[in-house]
């Protein structure tokens, strides 16, 4: 059905018609959508190209609108027809999905404008500042539709609960899980946190919708007082998505760490140089589909000046060929291990293994003789340390350090900051 979804909706519809009827119908609906994105395009699509998210991203909402303002139109007058508080409620839950996709159309317009002087990284978290909106207006719905709830729940009602109401009320739970799906598929397409939030916001609607076929059902035996507790758990169903949708876009603005498996990846690309020693200080900043990482790497001393630069090109082009990642490498020297330092290096990293706390070290120096030394190294902790534990292990670590090398006379031990990833 989705074929003629799209169709309905694009103002080319009837071309779009035809299209479709020459493709195979046993396609999957995302690469169908491709298609039909690159017809409209002229060009291969690319998920990472702002003007083609933005393409999927007016798809989305577009039809979203359309639907939810049908469905809205039709629950409110089997609500009123049938005096079901549950669907009058389940009525404007559509009719604030349909405000939500209003508000996903104004960000990826706002999203696809090129980057500025005031915002030179771009505007692509306009789509995350949409979805927390979105998230706002879901709860200020079901606090609304709560209270009318708990009105019903205390002065119950009879409405009716004819069969063909009840067909109606379970085809449109239908609508909305097929646009559910179709919602989930376009935000998995363009790796879209808002598309996905708006998925689950139809999928509640569907849920919702669901609730109130099974007061229908009941009232089809005379049981009318649960017509408001079926509100009330609707309105509910409408708070908690508001609260999860927001959850995931507040993650966003902050800036969320980056997956194990991303880092794992950078790791990888770095570490097949052979001239790579070490790979730390990963940072991530992340603006919609747009990434920016800085990382610095340990080359041997004896590698040239121009050798390293060109190594660093390198893993910067890799990194942006493979994980589609902006990547600024900065080259530090890799110390020539003498004794002292190999001997540090073995018990430091001892010290790691024995506690989980402790995921690696970097950049060790040691200057002057075995019976006079200054040392320092960056020792790496778990991020979900606090301040206190982490300057724990740090006097833990000295105390050993000190304590099996009775030559060192000065130590530097260096917290690795909570933001830097290895």
């Amino acid at each position: 059905q989705n074929p003629f979804l799209l169709a309905i909706f694009d103002s080319g519809g009837i071309r779009l018609q035809k299209f479709c009827l020459k493709l195979n119908p046993k396609l999957p609906m995302t690469n169908l959508i491709i298609r039909y994105a690159e017809r409209r395009l002229k060009e291969r699509f690319s998920p990472a190209k702002t003007e083609h998210r933005s393409f999927i991203g007016y798809l989305e909402g577009w039809v979203s609108v359309a639907v939810n303002l049908l469905l809205f139109g039709l629950k409110l007058a089997l609500g009123i027809l049938s005096s079901s508080i549950a669907l009058v409620a389940d009525a404007f839950h559509s009719l604030a999905d349909m405000g939500t996709s209003l508000i996903i159309l104004i960000s990826f317009r706002i999203s696809k404008k090129p980057a500025d002087y005031e915002h030179p990284l771009g505007h692509q978290r306009a789509e995350a500042i949409a979805t927390i909106v979105i998230a706002t207006l879901l709860f200020v719905t079901g606090l609304e539709v709560g209270k009318s709830a708990v009105e019903r729940i205390l002065r119950p009602v009879e409405f009716a609960s004819s069969w063909w109401i009840i067909a109606i009320v379970f085809a449109t739970a239908v609508v909305k899980e097929g646009m559910a799906r179709f919602s989930e598929q376009l935000g998995k397409l363009i790796q879209s946190e808002t598309l996905k939030a708006d998925a689950w916001h139809h999928r509640s609607d569907a849920l919702a919708t669901l609730l109130v076929l099974g007061s229908f059902l009941l009232g089809r035996y005379n049981i009318h007082a649960l017509d408001g507790v079926v509100g009330l758990i609707v309105a509910l169903l409408i708070m908690y998505t508001g609260y999860e949708v927001a959850k995931g876009s507040v993650d966003q603005i902050l800036g969320p760490a980056p997956d194990r498996s991303y880092l794992s990846k950078v790791h990888s690309i770095a570490e097949a140089f052979p001239a790579v020693n070490n790979v730390h200080d990963l940072t991530l900043h992340q603006y919609g589909n747009k990434k920016f990482l800085t990382m610095d790497i340990e080359v041997a001393q004896d590698v040239s000046l121009e050798e390293a630069h060109d190594i660093a090109e390198k893993i910067a082009q890799k990194i942006r060929a493979d994980l589609d990642t902006h990547a600024t490498v900065h080259v530090d020297p890799a110390k020539s291990f003498d004794q002292n330092l190999r001997e540090l290096g073995d018990f430091i990293q001892q010290l790691i293994d024995s506690d989980d706390r402790l995921l690696s070290f970097h950049d060790l120096e040691a200057q002057g003789s075995s019976s006079d030394l200054m040392v320092r190294f960056d020792l790496v902790v778990s991020p979900d340390l606090d301040k206190t534990t982490m300057n724990e292990l740090e006097k833990t670590v000295r105390s050993r350090l000190l304590k099996t090398f009775s030559g060192i006379r000065r130590l530097e031990v260096r917290i690795e900051p909570s933001y830097s990833f290895h």
